[in-house]
Parts: C-alpha cells; sequence; structure tokens
C-alpha cells in the first residue's frame, strides 16, 4: 500500500518537473542562444590565435579543462541546454570535483583570452555580456539539476561553481 503511495506520489513529482521545465524551455533557449551569439562575436570579430603569452596561456588552459570536462561529462546525457535530459547522470568525479561547471570555466578563459588578445569597447561589452549570461545559465541549470537530483544539494555545499575556494 505504501509502495503504491511512494510510487504515485514519484508519478506526481516528474509531471511537476516535466510541467516546469517546459514552461522554462523559452528562457534555456535565450540563454543558449545569446551564449552563442556573443561567443561567435568574440571569436570572429578579431584574431583567434594568441599573439601575447597570456592569451596563449588561458587559451592552452580553457583547452585543458574543456577536455577534461568532456571526458566526464561523457559519462552522462547532460547537454548545452540547462535541462537534464532523461537518462542523465549526476556528474561529480574528476574536475567536477573541483567546480560544478568547468565548461562555463573553460568557456570564460578561452573567451577572456580573446578579449585581451585583441581588445575594444564593443568586445568588452559583449564579453561582459557573455558573463552575465553563463552566471543567469548557471541559475537555471542549477535549479534544474537540484530537482533532478537530490544529491545535488550536498555537492553544491561542498564544491564552488566556478573557481575552485573562490566562486
Amino acid at each position: 500500500m505504501f509502495a503504491v503511495r511512494r510510487n504515485i506520489k514519484q508519478c506526481k513529482n516528474r509531471e511537476r518537473m516535466y510541467n516546469a521545465n517546459m514552461k522554462l524551455k523559452k528562457s534555456s533557449f535565450y540563454v543558449v542562444f545569446i551564449q552563442t551569439v556573443t561567443l561567435l562575436y568574440l571569436v570572429l570579430s578579431g584574431p583567434v590565435f594568441p599573439t601575447n603569452l597570456i592569451s596563449f596561456m588561458l587559451s592552452i588552459l580553457s583547452v585543458i579543462i574543456f577536455i577534461l570536462s568532456f571526458k566526464e561529462l561523457s559519462k552522462s546525457k547532460i547537454g548545452i541546454v540547462p535541462e537534464v535530459k532523461k537518462g542523465a547522470v549526476l556528474i561529480n568525479s574528476g574536475i567536477y570535483k573541483l567546480v560544478r561547471h568547468p565548461i562555463y570555466l573553460a568557456l570564460i578563459l578561452f573567451s577572456t583570452s580573446l578579449v585581451i588578445n585583441f581588445s575594444t569597447s564593443i568586445r568588452l561589452i559583449v564579453f561582459i555580456l557573455f558573463l552575465v549570461n553563463l552566471i543567469i545559465k548557471i541559475k537555471i541549470e542549477e535549479g534544474y539539476l537540484a530537482k533532478a537530483f537530490p544529491k545535488y544539494i550536498k555537492y553544491k555545499q561542498k564544491s564552488n561553481a566556478l573557481i575552485p575556494k573562490v566562486y
């Protein structure tokens, strides 16, 4: 009897989560769209290859972080949109022990290298828009992750969002 009630409650929770996901899909689309457009602008509006040591080091670091992140993330079905796909698994090993969003960290480091490499007022404004958008995307994504994975709250308390021991 209790098992039946629990199953009914779980089904209702899943239905509520599905409905919440449907409502937020527009915001997910917008944050991914803004992320893509701003990053494309930064890549296409100046030289991509570093011309100074700082840009070079940031680019290399971003590639290393991205590769380590992708290696761990390939174990799950989590993608570019903030929504959690059916069958996804919470990844909290490897680089994800240090930060919850290492791919975003890699993107920030790479875009920083682009702006340092070739600085203009417009590129700086686009970069700030990119950063603000990523922070908004993190908040949306963490809401989905907390609903999908009960262990996420504990994981969130043990790790930082982007920068180890800082933020």
